[in-house]
């Protein structure tokens, strides 16, 4: 018997038609984004779109927050992927290592005129299992809410490099927010929490554990659902690293819904698919940008959590709790360790 509640971290698109689908929308992302720090070093070559919700204009408002330091080595790895021989580029990022990044129109409209998309008409919809209220009630009391949890949080090594005899400069101011997609692939912004100072082998724990956001199970009859939130683990004012996950996720969530509104059959539903590629494409952005910062990045995790039933409970049903989970934060030459958990509400 599968289980009634399954939770999780990270990403999975094991469908090849839809990992293609992903896979050409994070590329989409990627060209626009070395045309965005390309623009740093030539703007005449790789001038910016008008449009500030463009894919170039997002991308380059993270880039100008970063440090000195970490953008000039961003900047050296993009300028040597755009003068990369062609069939480097062609390995890379496909159809779309040709698209004409000298252009001002916005890389995702002119991906549409090489996107060479396999049609994906004949995928079957998403099994889904209906939901009726008064057997389910029957079976015992519905669920209302499923809340993610802040537990605690262990800093192994704080950031910055150390100095020798005198250790690392400062303490760490972290917090901790993210980005959410529901059952229906809306997006909405986890505001940030302030979680604590820490330095080496300091460990903040909270009892009970903090709430970081919930989902309202009640929403929709239709099941499985599945409930994600891409975490960011930050030191106070670093970047804007929370700000620009949400409007990343935000345009890739439009992106992906029309792109699978354009190939799919009409009436086909797409909540299903709209989720899961969108936080593949969240998730492959971040490596991406994790190979052009390398360790002063900290990358945000991807949690979930899919209710199987509308009465469902964690460990094989016996309770409202699930166990407690673990996350290892890497960058800016530290580590920390983030604990949590999923309560449901009733």
């Amino acid at each position: 018997m599968a289980p009634e509640v399954i939770v999780g971290a990270g990403v999975e698109l094991t469908d090849p038609h839809l990992k293609a689908l992903g896979d050409r929308v994070a590329n989409t992302v990627r060209a626009a984004g070395e045309k965005a720090i390309g623009n740093v070093a030539d703007p005449r070559r790789f001038p910016l779109p008008a449009e500030p919700d463009s894919l170039e204009r997002i991308v380059r408002r993270f880039y100008d927050r970063q440090p000195a330091g970490p953008r000039r080595a961003a900047l050296q790895r993009v300028m040597a992927s755009l003068v990369a021989p062609r069939a480097q580029r062609q390995t890379e990022l496909g159809p779309l290592a040709d698209i004409e990044l000298g252009s001002r129109t916005p890389v995702e409209l002119l991906a549409g005129s090489v996107d060479g998309l396999r049609d994906l008409s004949w995928l079957a919809p998403p099994a889904h299992s209906a939901a009726a209220p008064a057997a389910a009630a029957a079976a015992g009391a519905l669920n209302k809410t499923v809340a993610l949890r802040l537990r605690r949080v262990e800093c192994k090594d704080e950031t910055g490099i150390e100095i020798p005899f005198i250790g690392e400069p400062g303490s760490d101011e972290i917090e901790l927010g993210g980005t959410s997609v529901d059952e229906t692939g809306d997006t909405l912004t986890v505001p940030r929490i302030s979680v604590g100072t820490f330095d080496d082998g300091d460990r903040k724990g909270f009892t009970p554990p903090r709430r970081i956001t919930f989902f309202n199970v009640r929403e929709g009859k239709v099941f499985p659902k599945l409930y994600q939130v891409a975490l960011v683990l930050s030191e106070r004012d670093a970047g804007g690293l929370a700000e620009f996950l949400d409007q990343l996720t935000d345009k890739v969530r439009d992106f992906v819904e029309a792109k699978l509104n354009q190939i799919l059959t009409t009436g086909t539903p797409i909540d299903e698919y709209l989720r899961k590629v969108v936080a593949y494409v969240v998730d492959k952005v971040f490596g991406w940008l994790k190979s052009l910062w390398g360790d002063d990045l900290f990358t945000p995790i991807i949690v979930h959590c899919t209710m199987n039933t509308p009465t469902g409970r964690f460990k094989n049903g016996t309770s409202l709790q699930s166990d407690e989970h673990r996350l290892v934060y890497e960058g800016h030459h530290g580590e920390y360790h983030v604990f949590y958990d999923w309560l449901i509400g009733r």
